[in-house]
């Protein structure tokens, strides 16, 4: 540089490096923006490539536990008939997106899908709601209303949460499920309906009519193909698969930059036992979408307070695979090992627990009424 130095020589000087360094800048801005891009667009590849194959083989249904398995064998089966089928399953199991997906498979998908949760409703409700009135039936009938069954002609109609049905109620679905016919409040004549009933509850059926609960010409109606579907604490395999899925599908909802999870955070889901079931674990990854930095891995310290602490509990964890003879006799089969473990498990709870049933189920993990089947299948 000649001397004396000329201020606008330096200035210019200045700004081209100053233009040089914001174009550097903006150049790997872009690269790293583009390298998320690309990130996004092959998680949203691969998701695609799972949703549509899982569409096309189980309806939507992610697992591969044997358990999960066994309950879609059953699904695809009764896809092709007419009988009716009750779900069987806890709260967050997937009742409904089973009923969906036989309704789908089935000859009737053309044709309506209608829910109906019947927890929590008042018995003149129901009856108006499932079987609907006519005008001038009752108070504030001012028309007529078509009711569910009506609405649900040629398709499916699914009741979930069945056991909550009052009697009364029982008595008029008996009579549409026998003769094909539903009569509105009020009306004098019944009105044919051609539906496939499907119906669901996280209570034992059978149990609720040994308690007078439920009606059993009801209940064997009801039950021509009883459809159970595992809680998620006994598909550990399946807490992966269905984690990255509601990852991906919430990133490609929200726009968000997550590749994963840390082995941590992973290990920490399979050790909790879900008492949710899916649809807990499902908001727990909304939350972590939520709470996680673009682009970073999601964290063990991000998990809710209660997944964190499980993991550090000795509660779930279990007998490894190479410890068998210190939780069941040598020399037996799969099946005898299972059963005795099960019995070890119950005795120890019940034991534990001074017999009292609803804190032994609460120790293992279950609720009430899937310990007082499983101790008569165990003889208890």
């Amino acid at each position: 540089m000649r001397k004396p130095v000329d201020s606008l020589t330096i200035a210019r000087i200045v700004r081209r490096a100053a233009d040089a360094y914001a174009m550097r800048a903006e150049n790997e801005r872009l690269h790293a923006e583009i390298a998320r891009a690309n990130r996004r667009l092959e998680r949203e590849n691969a998701y695609l490539r799972r949703r549509i194959r899982a569409s096309e083989e189980n309806h939507g249904i992610l697992g591969e536990s044997a358990q999960l398995k066994d309950a879609l064998q059953i699904l695809h089966q009764v896809q092709r008939g007419e009988a009716t089928v009750h779900i069987c399953g806890e709260t967050g199991t997937g009742k409904e997106l089973v009923a969906r997906a036989i309704h789908d498979g089935s000859r009737r998908s053309k044709a309506s899908f209608v829910p109906q949760n019947c927890a929590g409703m008042t018995e003149s409700l129901l009856e108006s709601t499932l079987f609907g009135h006519v005008k001038g039936a009752f108070t504030g009938a001012d028309r007529d209303r078509p009711g569910l069954f009506q609405a649900a002609h040629g398709g499916t109609l699914f009741l979930e949460e069945i056991a909550e049905l009052p009697m009364a109620v029982q008595a008029g679905l008996l009579r549409v499920v026998q003769a094909g016919e539903v009569k509105p409040v009020g009306a004098s004549r019944p009105t044919k309906v051609d539906v496939r009933l499907v119906s669901a509850t996280h209570k034992d059926l059978r149990q609720e009519v040994e308690e007078g609960r439920f009606r059993a010409d009801l209940y064997f109606r009801l039950v021509v193909i009883d459809l159970t579907l595992p809680p998620l604490r006994d598909r550990v395999g399946d807490v992966p698969i269905l984690a990255r899925h509601f990852l991906d599908q919430l990133c490609e909802r929200l726009g968000g930059d997550i590749p994963g999870f840390s082995p941590e955070a992973m290990e920490a889901l399979e050790r909790y036992a879900w008492p949710g079931n899916v649809r807990e674990l499902r908001n727990e990854i909304e939350r972590l979408t939520v709470l996680a930095e673009p682009g970073e891995k999601l964290r063990k310290d991000l998990l809710s307070p209660r997944i964190r602490d499980a993991a550090h509990s000795s509660v779930r964890a279990w007998p490894r695979a190479a410890e068998p003879s210190a939780v069941v006799p040598d020399g037996l089969s799969y099946d005898e090992a299972m059963e005795a473990l099960q019995r070890r498990l119950v005795e120890s709870a019940l034991a534990e627990e001074s017999g009292v049933v609803s804190r032994a189920a609460a120790r293992l993990g279950m609720e009430r009424t899937r310990l007082a089947k499983l101790r008569r299948r165990l003889g208890l």
